[in-house]
């Protein structure tokens, strides 16, 4: 009896020291830490303390990350839980003596001392990583190694105390290879969860990507109905002055009128129209969007537009993201050419072939384009020194993922092909 209720309070601290540090609590995380903790504290397989405290610190370890999401500061607070819960002893057994006459009062006097300072120690301590995050966050990383060696150097303390027993020759050596296997775990879990991490920040930034590109594209859309309400004012300008025509029987002037004034214009817009509604063919529409807001700003009269697409192409959830990135460069550097061109042409075609799928975009550039190999060294752009997006940033991009990108310049055309 005495036994279990020793158990219990040398793992309250512990427990409760994870419960204030954690900014996230749930009744399953704390059930499942409590459970484990106890676990260990008092299975007979596990007659080792210094496994004992690797296998705790593990368990933390993760049950920390799962609630702050931060690696490092998990790190953090499963050091400084071991270190205050054995400093806290060494403090409260100096400042009450355990009297032999009444151990069991004793022993409970200097647990709830070690609980008081243990707790005072985590808020300090809690209240203290806050300002640093907020304000010295580059001193986590020193924090989290200081608070690493400390720990480990509590390890080796309590395995050179247990090199001391007499007669535990085979014992020592299991245990060696207990704690090497459990390190070994230790760091499985922890590239485990780096790489989870890695994905939630990727996944993380594909949705923001994905979020500013629509945003874009509404914002397109309501510059789009602007454009038509000044369309509609200005189209009853143009009846109003063709009516000035008709009223004075001025044919032959209102003829010269449409042909010069009018006819261009219209089909100009009718063209770059009947191209960009192309685009509902994309089932995606973070790529859609992206082709919407980069070509609808093309000058109809001076640039000619041409789409080709697929009855219906369709994308992948996860190659969305490094097309819309890949592909808002091409189409910035496509428009960017040109502008400089004052007149050219752009083709854009999204096709399926032999199951594969590829985006070509083929621009009109300058005869004076440098050659392929100096536009992809790193750094470099036809805009000048630190200007403009240059094709070592594309390549970047698709090295990322399994895409195959293609770029060739023939006859004064720009030509790359996006192929996954």
């Amino acid at each position: 009896m005495f036994g279990n209720m020793l158990f219990v309070l040398d793992t309250l601290p512990l427990l409760i020291s994870i419960y204030v540090f954690k900014s996230k609590r749930t009744f399953m995380d704390v059930t499942i830490v409590t459970i484990c903790s106890l676990l260990i504290r008092t299975i007979p397989l596990i007659s080792s303390g210094t496994l004992k405290i690797i296998l705790l610190f593990i368990i933390v370890f993760i049950s920390f990350y799962f609630s702050e999401k931060q690696p490092l500061l998990a790190g953090i607070y499963s050091s400084l839980i071991f270190l205050n819960d054995n400093f806290s002893l060494f403090i409260s057994e100096n400042i009450y003596k355990i009297n032999p006459n009444t151990i069991i009062v004793s022993f409970v006097i200097v647990r709830l001392i070690l609980l008081t300072i243990s707790i005072t120690l985590v808020l300090l301590e809690k209240k203290f990583l806050a300002f640093v995050k907020k304000r010295i966050a580059i001193l986590n990383i020193p924090i989290l190694t200081i608070c690493l060696i400390l720990f480990f150097e509590l390890v080796k303390n309590e395995y050179l105390i247990e090199l001391t027993i007499p007669n535990k020759g085979s014992v020592i050596t299991k245990l060696f290879g207990d704690i090497l296997l459990a390190l070994f775990l230790f760091l499985a879990i922890i590239v485990v969860l780096a790489q989870r991490s890695e994905a939630m920040r990727l996944e993380s930034e594909s949705k923001k990507a994905i979020y500013e590109n629509q945003l874009t594209y509404l914002k397109a859309i309501e510059k789009n109905a602007e454009e038509v309400r000044k369309f509609k004012h200005d189209y009853q300008n143009i009846l109003l002055s063709m009516d000035s025509y008709f009223h004075d029987d001025k044919y032959d002037e209102l003829k010269n009128y449409y042909y010069t004034q009018i006819k261009g214009s219209s089909e100009s817009l009718t063209t770059v129209n009947t191209q960009l509604n192309k685009l509902m063919r994309i089932q995606s529409m973070a790529l859609r969007s992206i082709f919407y807001v980069k070509l609808s700003i093309i000058d109809s009269e001076r640039v000619n537009l041409t789409l080709e697409i697929d009855k219906s192409f369709y994308v992948e959830e996860k190659d969305e993201m490094p097309l819309v990135r890949s592909l808002g460069i091409i189409l910035d550097n496509a428009v960017d050419a040109l502008t400089e061109l004052e007149e050219g042409e752009i083709q854009v075609a999204l096709i399926e072939n032999e199951g594969s799928n590829v985006i070509i975009v083929k621009n009109s550039c300058a005869e004076s384009l440098p050659p392929l190999y100096q536009l992809e060294e790193k750094g470099f752009s036809t805009k000048g020194v630190d200007r403009g997006i240059g094709l070592s940033n594309l390549q970047e991009i698709i090295e990322e993922t399994d895409f195959l990108l293609e770029t060739e310049i023939v006859d004064n055309y720009f030509i790359q092909k996006i192929i996954f």
